[in-house]
């Protein structure tokens, strides 16, 4: 049934047998985090703030049922957070990228092929079958070896999977397979769907269809390219049982690398401004090397805040490097002259940010005659300086640009301990 045209959006896979995927997602994963090393926190309210301790990021099944939503501000539910004894943590990045890897190699056991599709999500490929006793098997080891609740949602396909993690959460029940004939898709709403959402969702009402399972009966391809394009004929697919998403084992290299905060409070000065732009070179840089990569232009930006009676000032400037680089030092040195160009003494800066782009492979780089920097010492140096900080925490050593005990610095006065790194190991008297 398909086209040549077809053939060329639409990737089915043929395999021998048939293929089965189950999607592992960690339950609350941030709050459920936090509960890892604290056993008082089992059955009490946990809730997990954003950045500057600003609002709610994540919440345990407790805070949902007391209808907190995500991204409520912090000031606004204080009076109730004392009322009801929730713990408030700041987030502990570095904690939850460790438990998220170490989950991460437990699924790693069952199959050698693992797409890790967010930080508490992973699908587990098998090309034969994955009973829900697997997946339960897979739901107890996790637990057992990282202490982490997780939903296993079953399926031969990848949006079958994803649906059936989505329903099982709703429920509860830890584990829940999908067939492509199960008669429980005519009770979940098309929207849940895995790429769905609202809006394609109220598009879909004006047909009449309204459950998983209205979807899965359309039989015209051709018309639902034309309202849904591609995407959602592959998606159709997919719900009937036919695999059209590959497995992605290795994460795609990114394009552009990011990074940005906001201030802690506001910053007047220079100097301030040098510190953080700096410092957000030097940790997008880190991300870049991660990935073997080299950037062609550096951009940064600055912006004051919207919610004061200023005038609200944000300005980027960007510089193309004639030579594409990974060093931290020579980013940092570029990424301040771009800041010299935007910088206006007198404002209340709230924000500012770095931007990698152009990235490319290391190891298409092309040598220039004009360039004046010893690569391989380059390389050198950057490999000790990641090292040291892999072995010893992060930014165990750093740019002095970058500051020491700054005002600036992001906000997190209710952090957790970093429990699974030695300088978070409890310490007996």
């Amino acid at each position: 049934s398909f086209t040549g045209e077809d053939l060329s959006v639409i990737y089915v896979e043929w395999g021998q047998g048939r293929t089965m995927y189950a999607l592992v997602d960690c339950n609350n994963f941030y709050a459920s985090c936090e509960r890892v090393f604290r056993p008082d926190l089992e059955s009490r309210p946990v809730l997990v703030l954003s950045n500057n301790d600003g609002c709610v990021i994540a919440m345990s099944y407790e805070v949902k049922a007391m209808g907190i939503a995500l991204g409520k501000p912090y000031h606004q539910i204080m009076e109730l957070i004392a009322r009801e004894n929730i713990a408030v943590f700041s987030s502990n990045y570095e904690l939850y990228g460790d438990i998220s890897r170490r989950v991460m190699n437990t699924l790693y056991t069952f199959s050698p092929t693992l797409e890790i599709y967010s930080i508490d999500e992973a699908f587990v490929f098998s090309e034969t079958d994955i009973s829900e006793t697997m997946g339960q098997q897979m739901k107890a080891r996790v637990a057992q070896w990282t202490g982490m609740p997780v939903t296993v949602g079953i399926g031969s396909t990848k949006t079958l999977a994803k649906l059936a993690s989505h329903y099982a959460k709703k429920l509860r029940c830890g584990v829940l397979r999908f067939t492509d004939d199960d008669a429980r898709l005519s009770k979940i709403e098309v929207e849940n769907i895995w790429g769905i959402g609202r809006r394609y969702a109220r598009k879909l009402n004006t047909f009449g269809i309204y459950t998983v399972a209205d979807f899965c009966k359309i039989d015209d391809d051709l018309w639902i390219r034309k309202h849904f394009t591609v995407e959602g004929l592959r998606t159709v697919y997919e719900l009937r049982g036919t695999s059209c998403i590959p497995l992605e084992e290795v994460t795609p290299d990114k394009k552009a690398i990011c990074n940005s905060r906001a201030f802690s409070q506001a910053v007047y000065s220079l100097g301030d401004l040098q510190e953080a732009v700096s410092s957000y070179a030097c940790r997008a840089a880190l991300k870049m090397r991660r990935q073997n990569s080299v950037a062609k232009i550096v951009e940064v930006w600055v912006e004051t805040s919207y919610f004061t009676k200023e005038e609200y000032y944000g300005r980027s400037a960007s510089i193309s490097l004639a030579v594409p680089t990974d060093d931290s030092t020579e980013l940092i040195s570029i990424a301040l002259q771009a800041l010299g160009r935007i910088f206006i003494d007198g404002k209340r800066y709230k924000k500012a940010g770095v931007l990698l782009s152009g990235l490319l492979p290391k190891d298409k780089r092309h040598p220039d005659f004009l360039d004046t920097i010893d690569r391989d010492r380059s390389t050198k140096v950057m490999s000790v300086l990641d090292e040291i900080n892999r072995r010893f925490g992060k930014e165990t050593i750093r740019p002095a640009r970058c500051g020491f005990d700054v005002d600036w610095q992001m906000k997190r006065q209710l952090i957790s301990s970093r429990y699974t790194h030695w300088s978070g190991l409890a310490k007996v008297k």
